[in-house]
């Protein structure tokens, strides 16, 4: 594969792992799970870019033994596992962790893992992640990996997780009276766009703004350029992992649609590495998603005021 189209299969199999989720179902281990002994030091492997991070922001990165092929926030000489749909089974044992993070496809942890799991010593955490509740309830999974920390250290790490769970629940509080209100799409742009649902956590995170999500479904959604015409957007936030300058280049095929959002020039990119990955870094994709809203809430109050004195 060449190097300029490795960003877009990166993007692809991070796109397929969050559609693989959007029927999984709650959190499990393996069944049944088979506890690390309290005196093997803490070990953790992971199989989920969004998992990773959380670990990380945690203060749990040191800990980490085995990263999937697409953690691109955990050091680039850690043994590589494999990733959601191909784990390295030879690679896993062999760096012997005590504990697994897996971000479960819809049809759950597979039994060959599971197997591998029982008969190593591994215990599986898997969690669905699609909105903010999925994140704190990892966050409360996180504190099963505090146990064979020594007493000050666990101490820290759970202190870190209290901040983490503090920030986060702070950021689904109604803040409707400082941001834009109107219809938006939030969307990974291309023909068929995927569109963040409702109950995804940049849809939350719009609703408690006082935004309205044009798109009702609960999870990830597909649309056609024609659906997203039929809903006729006032807004278009176009969700990047990289800075793009011009909004219209970054939103691509949308940009030429017969609608609201582009006749009245609303489009911005959120841009953040992890805005795909629902995880810990919710709390920065926010500060960005708050510019863009703030932004849109002044330009109409400018618009609104200048049209009051002109009459």
């Amino acid at each position: 594969m060449n190097a300029a189209a490795l960003p877009r299969f990166r993007t692809a199999m991070l796109l397929g792992a969050l559609l693989a989720a959007l029927t999984w179902s709650g959190c499990r281990e393996t069944a049944p799970p088979v506890a690390a002994p309290s005196d093997r030091p803490l070990r953790i492997a992971s199989l989920s870019p969004a998992l990773s991070r959380l670990a990380v922001d945690a203060g749990l990165g040191e800990f980490i033994v085995g990263r999937s092929t697409y953690c691109d926030m955990l050091p680039t000489d850690l043994p590589v596992i494999g990733n959601l749909y191909d784990v390295d089974f030879e690679n896993l044992v062999r760096v012997r962790p005590t504990h697994l993070l897996v971000q479960p496809p819809a049809t759950g942890v597979s039994r060959e893992l599971e197997q591998v799991a029982r008969e190593h010593g591994i215990t599986i955490l898997a969690r669905r992640l699609n909105g903010v509740a999925d994140v704190l309830a990892a966050l409360e999974d996180a504190r099963s990996l505090l146990t064979p920390l020594e007493p000050s250290r666990r101490a820290r790490a759970s202190n870190r997780l209290d901040e983490l769970r503090d920030r986060i629940t702070a950021l689904t509080r109604s803040n409707e009276d400082v941001a834009w209100r109107g219809r938006v799409l939030i969307a990974l742009p291309g023909d068929p766009v995927l569109a963040f649902g409702d109950a995804t956590y940049l849809g939350e995170l719009v609703k408690a703004r006082g935004g309205h999500n044009v798109v009702v479904s609960a999870g990830w959604v597909q649309l056609t350029l024609e659906d997203v015409t039929r809903l006729d957007p006032q807004a278009i936030i176009i969700v990047r992992a990289v800075k793009v300058g011009d909004p219209r280049q970054a939103a691509g095929p949308l940009a030429d649609l017969d609608i609201r959002a582009v006749r009245e020039g609303r489009l911005a990119v959120l841009s953040h590495p992890e805005a795909s990955l629902p995880s810990t870094s919710v709390i920065e994709v926010a500060e960005e998603l708050d510019a863009i809203l703030h932004a849109w809430a002044d330009s109409s109050e400018l618009q609104r005021t200048g049209s009051t004195q002109r009459e």
